[in-house]
């Protein structure tokens, strides 16, 4: 399978653009997939490569009979009919007057861009908002679908989907400097001289010794990389860390 990552690799600063009209596509491909994995390696993961697409799950606030009622505010956990239900995604706004419609993702920092398909059809951006990382609140006054057919393909009449990138997704900035990576991958492939790491100082060349750091370091060597991977990452963790209730309703990710 092939690696997902980001189409916004920003080359702009390898060369002209004709030089870069140029280049052999399939190195350029092979090049940008190294930059974005070297990129998501370094920040310790909290940078994505690949969007994620959540089919939601939504904890039951009425029983089955009545899952298309419209949805109140409920105080919490209740019992009804001898059966034990949670409080579902809609609840009173502990800093406001009103109810207020929200889903709680199951990743603690989502990011754009963020498409919610709700019956085949593109919710506009406008209809909703991230609060506190990964709250997806909606601000048209209309409710997210309590249920959806999971036999369904996403997509269908019945389903309801979100695409978002779990952590950091692609910006400006990253994209400039998997471009910059990605100059240097390219030229390697192509059998060229790659750029000396601003911090080398072992390696042997007319006579001069230089070092090369390994990615092991967490600093890929390229001092306009490293700072910007540093916004993300400035302890160089291995992996993020997070937190996970056993109890939360997380929904269905697509793997496969």
């Amino acid at each position: 399978m092939a690696m997902c990552y980001p189409d916004s690799t920003d080359w702009t600063c390898v060369g002209t653009p004709e030089e870069i009209a140029a280049l052999d596509p399939v190195k350029v491909a092979r090049a940008e997939a190294l930059a974005w994995g070297s990129i998501a390696r370094l920040s310790g993961f909290r940078v994505s490569t690949c969007p994620v697409v959540l089919r939601p799950c939504r904890a039951r606030c009425a029983p089955e009979s009545s899952v298309t009622a419209p949805v109140e505010a409920w105080g919490g956990p209740y019992i009804s009919g001898g059966r034990w239900y949670n409080a579902c995604g809609c609840r009173r706004d502990e800093c406001g007057c009103g109810i207020i419609r929200e889903l709680v993702l199951p990743d603690t920092e989502v990011s754009g861009p963020i498409v919610v398909t709700i019956d085949g059809a593109v919710l506009d951006p406008t209809s909703y908002r991230i609060d506190n990382g990964n709250r997806l609140v909606r601000m048209d006054g209309q409710d997210w679908p309590m249920c959806q057919d999971m036999n369904l393909p996403d997509g269908e009449d019945g389903t309801f989907s979100i695409s978002y990138y779990v952590g950091v997704g692609p910006d400006d900035l990253l994209n400039y400097a998997a471009g910059l990576l990605a100059g240097e991958w390219y030229k390697a492939c192509d059998g060229r001289d790659c750029k000396i790491p601003d911090t080398a100082t072992r390696v042997v060349r007319q006579g001069i010794s230089f070092e090369i750091p390994s990615f092991d370091s967490g600093t890929s060597g390229m001092r306009e990389v490293d700072n910007i991977i540093a916004m993300y990452n400035p302890f160089h963790l291995k992996v993020p860390s997070r937190v996970v209730s056993v109890d939360s309703i997380r929904g269905r990710k697509r793997t496969a």
